[in-house]
């Protein structure tokens, strides 16, 4: 089965900004292109794979990106009532305008013998499981595990996280 989707989203923070070019608040424009395969007849069991690319028009300069991802995934049953979904996610994200460094922008011998400044760009690797039980007909308990790298050329960018999430579910 193949998907596919273009979409429009304005993302509002509500966080203090020292600089404007600081401001992550955005309009995002994404499209992507994915495909499933079934691995058995209840459609519990598949093998998912997308590419998405999104143009992050963000109100501060230094989150204003073109990215691009690429997903597989793969959903499967476990017994009767648990189910599992891995997923791995890879990532590139092309920043738009030049980085500045205060500090050493601050010395003009460092400035005249270094420009200009590089563009961030970052590239990252995504990673998850999740399981869910479902112990009476509507209710169910959820458990993720993420685990994200990001990496830039730009070192304060940096950074690996690792969440677990534990979620009480009702369906009605």
């Amino acid at each position: 089965m193949l998907e596919t989707s273009a979409g429009f989203e304005r993302r509002y923070y509500s966080l203090a900004v020292a600089a404007n070019e600081d401001n992550p608040s955005a309009k995002n424009v994404l499209a992507y292109l994915g495909a499933y395969v079934f691995l058995n007849q209840k459609r519990t069991a598949y093998v998912q794979t997308r590419f998405t690319y999104d143009s992050n028009f963000a109100a501060g300069s230094n989150w204003d990106y073109d990215g691009y991802r690429l997903l597989v995934a793969t959903a499967f049953p476990i017994i009767a009532q648990v189910s599992g979904k891995v997923y791995f996610d890879l990532y590139n994200q092309y920043f738009n305008n030049y980085w500045f460094d205060a500090h050493k922008s601050s010395n003009p011998a460092y400035y005249f013998n270094n420009p200009p400044f590089p563009k961030r760009r970052d590239t990252g690797v995504a990673g998850g499981a999740q399981f869910i039980y479902t112990f009476l007909p509507n209710w169910s308990v959820q458990t993720n595990l993420y685990y994200i790298r990001n990496n830039s050329n730009i070192k304060w960018y940096q950074y690996d996280r690792f969440t677990i999430n534990l979620l009480l579910g009702y369906q009605y």
